[in-house]
């Protein structure tokens, strides 16, 4: 998905106007859908409906911290 998929490659609206090569997903996006991914395949695994969990071994794809800060009390008082 973060190599082969195209930008936008699902909405044919959107893909007119910023369609690229080969861009990828975001880790972010990525991540999102090995989450599903993987909560389906415990689900189907904990039931009894497969014998194995498939995606127990994947991992997550790195991403960068969340960089948003807190409000700072000045910040909080100055809205008021």
């Amino acid at each position: 998905m973060s190599k082969e998929k195209q930008l936008w490659d699902d909405n044919s609206k959107a893909s007119c106007q910023y369609k690229t090569d080969k861009k990828g997903l975001l880790p972010f996006t990525v991540n999102i859908r090995i989450r599903t991914l993987k909560c389906l395949s415990k689900f189907l695994y904990d039931e009894g409906h497969i014998p194995i969990n498939p995606t127990a071994r994947i991992k997550l794809m790195k991403t960068e911290e969340d960089t948003i800060q807190a409000f700072s009390k000045q910040q909080i008082k100055k809205s008021k």
